[in-house]
């Protein structure tokens, strides 16, 4: 009976909690493939100018490394990862929506015709509405976490005390 000890006994656990381990993993393996492979579509979509292809490589380079950094971040010093995390969320949000108005706008240029892929408000809306929601309530969802989460708020304290 010795070995069993009382429930606040335990010490505290190391590392991240649930909502945010989730945020971590989703950012090293989802957000990563998001970003290069729609920043190759608009490269290629806007192949006939070649200046706005290499700014839109520079630019997906840029967020790509972003998206380390802040992994990197948040994994080592979490004051520094919270404060990261919400500056990758707002450049999400200002680097995706652009790209896919251009992403749509190549397709409907291309296509000429829509009637191919059904109605011109179905195509808006599964091309362009759909996404841009998408881009914007996940970065705002997870940006309010940041804001509002004790638990992250409660770490953020833990972590100044010790700077």
């Amino acid at each position: 009976m010795s070995d069993f000890r009382k429930a606040f006994e335990y010490e505290e656990e190391k590392g991240m909690p649930g909502y945010l381990l989730v945020f971590f993993v989703m950012l090293l393996t989802m957000e990563p493939l998001l970003g290069a492979t729609t920043m190759f579509q608009v490269h290629r979509a806007l192949k006939d100018t070649p200046a706005l292809g290499a700014a839109v490589l520079a630019v997906g380079s840029a967020y790509l490394l972003l998206i380390l950094a802040t992994g990197i971040a948040l994994r080592k010093s979490f004051r520094l990862g919270v404060t990261l995390s919400k500056v990758f969320l707002i450049v999400r949000v200002l680097v995706m929506v652009p790209v896919y108005i251009v992403l749509f706008a190549s397709l409907t240029r291309l296509l000429g015709s829509t009637a191919e892929l059904g109605s011109p408000t179905k195509i808006l809306f599964t091309r362009l509405i759909a996404p841009i929601s998408y881009i914007v309530l996940f970065s705002a969802g997870w940006y309010g976490y940041f804001l509002k989460s004790k638990k992250v708020r409660r770490l953020h304290e833990a972590s100044q005390e010790k700077s």
